[in-house]
């Protein structure tokens, strides 16, 4: 793009007409195998190879390049060849001498798929790997900035297994698990003007988790649940490592039964639900120089949570619920704690006529 912008001055005189203009070139590749065509074609008479590749899901790659600049308030137009983004990083980040205001390199590359495992197991792994360097013009020098992230390993798992008719199928009807894991590292490097190695600043960050989960369905109806989260974050300025950890636990029981006859006669069964949900968050600080991580925030939460509630036809619902709550705050020293009992009616009605 091109836009001109005059100055003040003598209209009458002469006068110029500073330019500004920004050019970008992408490159951009993909392909997707299919890796039971491919197992079809390269083994054809092979029956263990092609059913081998057969349990491989399609495979997508991708990559991008990208290279990018733009001039502010330039006395020149820009060359042909800049126009048509000929040339590579250099050629974008200088025009007849003068450097631009701007200019990016930038290529990311990925790839996922996936395989199917017996006795129902199937793991997805995704890589991605992107890369780039920012030239910004400072003082009337560029001043180079790169930055670099890669996604790997990047795994998530699952498993599902149904009883059916056997002896277990009539304990527990299907279980169903999860894991997912996933790494991710940053780095970002402001060199010294003219690409100095070893110069500028460096920082670094490194982010984990992991979120495993369980389902189990048991005869008669009764669900539950187990699922856990795990992350960490490091990050590395001057030396200096700020750690923050995270941790979280959730556990839930729902099913539904009739109380007994002499009790109380309900038309419809009553729905129990228990749930139990634990969080700590935990952030500490290590200086340079040192080996031990002083922790400066640790926050931990409990909630316990039961809720009963029954239908009433044709348009009413009541329940019971009671909730407890646990909040730890040690690097304040203060803990604090709170009983929640509430009872709740809902009615349901229509107004209207449907046309």
């Amino acid at each position: 793009t091109r836009r001109a912008v005059r100055e003040d001055g003598d209209t009458a005189g002469a006068f110029r007409l500073p330019v500004a203009f920004s050019n970008s070139r992408r490159l951009e590749l993909g392909a997707q195998v299919d890796a039971r065509r491919l197992g079809q074609l390269l083994f054809p008479d092979s029956g263990f190879a092609a059913l081998t590749l057969a349990r491989l899901g399609n495979v997508d790659l991708a990559y991008h390049r990208v290279l990018a600049s733009t001039f502010s308030r330039s006395a020149f137009d820009p060359s042909l060849g800049y126009q048509l983004g000929l040339g590579g990083s250099e050629r974008f980040r200088a025009e007849h001498g003068i450097p631009a205001t701007s200019a990016s390199q930038s290529t990311n590359l990925t790839a996922q798929g996936g395989v199917a495992l017996p006795l129902g197991l199937r793991l997805n792994a995704n890589y991605q790997r992107q890369s780039g360097l920012t030239w910004v013009l400072r003082n009337a020098a560029q001043v180079p900035i790169r930055s670099n992230t890669l996604d790997w390993p990047s795994l998530r798992g699952s498993w599902t297994v149904s009883a059916g008719r056997t002896l277990v199928g009539r304990i527990l009807t299907s279980v169903s698990a999860q894991v997912a894991y996933r790494e991710r590292r940053t780095t970002n490097q402001q060199l010294a003007a003219g690409d100095a190695p070893g110069g500028g600043t460096l920082s670094e960050t490194t982010d984990r988790s992991a979120n495993p989960a369980v389902t189990i369905t048991w005869a008669g109806g009764v669900l539950t649940s187990v699922d856990a989260s795990f992350a960490r974050n490091d990050q590395v300025t001057a030396g200096n490592l700020f750690r923050t950890s995270r941790e979280g636990w959730n556990g839930m029981l729902a099913f539904t039964f009739r109380p007994p006859g002499g009790l109380a006669r309900l038309p419809a069964g009553i729905r129990a639900n228990l749930r139990y949900t634990e969080n700590q968050n935990l952030i500490c600080l290590r200086t340079a120089g040192r080996d031990e991580c002083v922790p400066y925030v640790d926050s931990r939460q409990t909630q316990a949570q039961l809720t009963l509630d029954t239908d009433f036809p044709p348009n009413l619902s009541a329940g019971f619920q009671m909730a407890y709550f646990l909040n730890d705050e040690r690097h304040a020293t203060r803990k604090t704690s709170q009983l929640v009992i509430t009872a709740f009616v809902t009615m349901t009605t229509t107004v209207g006529q449907l046309r």
